[in-house]
């Protein structure tokens, strides 16, 4: 929300050159689309860019992450997931894993990014790593390692193929 008022008055500007109206003007941006119209506007621009910077600290828990029992969790069978696609694995608790096919071999984990929680299983596959749809982050899928930032590393779950059935180790 932007909250200004237009009441110009001619001459009167300070060392800087802001008139008197604008140095009354109130102003509230939220967003960083709001101080960029407002950065033009106060200063005749044409266009302005002030980059909206993102914290990289994690804000969430992944609440959906499997605990680790030690336990083999049949999630389906080898046809089920295409060869270079990912799929999400909906266990019975609710919780959640990414299953990928990457060359016949398979890798399963965590469905959730820890930069803003985006599911890993929509990502953009490339070889042996996934890429977050919403913000770029790339993850190796045989050891979690993110290759963005190091200390974000997501879990992994050992997949046994039997039978033609997938088994994730959970």
């Amino acid at each position: 929300m932007i909250l200004f008022s237009l009441g110009f008055k001619v001459g009167g500007r300070d060392a800087r050159g802001v008139s008197r109206a604008e140095q009354r003007t109130r102003v509230r941006a939220r967003s960083c689309a709001d101080r960029r119209i407002l950065y033009a506007m106060h200063h005749s621009v044409e266009f302005a860019t002030i980059p909206c910077v993102q914290s990289f600290t994690p804000k969430f828990g992944n609440l959906k992450r499997p605990r680790r029992e030690g336990q083999l969790v049949t999630v389906g069978r080898v046809e089920d997931v295409p060869e270079g696609r990912g799929a999400t694995v909906e266990l019975l608790n609710g919780t959640e894993l990414a299953l990928y096919n990457v060359g016949g071999e398979f890798h399963a984990i965590e469905n959730f990014c820890p930069h803003k929680g985006a599911p890993l299983a929509d990502g953009r596959l490339c070889g042996s790593t996934v890429e977050c749809d919403w913000h770029g982050w790339r993850f190796d899928l045989r050891t979690g390692a993110c290759l963005n930032r190091p200390a974000d590393a997501i879990e992994t779950y050992e997949v046994i193929i039997e039978d033609g059935w997938i088994k994730i180790k959970v």
